[in-house]
């Protein structure tokens, strides 16, 4: 999104976020923005989390 001139700003904090996504249902749609796919890759490998 950066490379378009494109900024996302939120004032949730991490902690926040993680609470967010975890406690996400099947009706939940959450988009991830990630300029290398270093987030997904490292909640990907966090214990008990299921591959996407």
């Amino acid at each position: 999104m950066h490379y378009y001139h494109k900024f996302l700003y939120t004032t949730m904090n991490d902690r926040q976020q993680e609470n967010y996504i975890e406690s996400a249902d099947e009706e939940t749609l959450i988009f991830i923005f990630s300029n290398s796919g270093k987030y997904i890759t490292e909640y990907q490998n966090r214990k008990g989390t299921a591959k996407v």
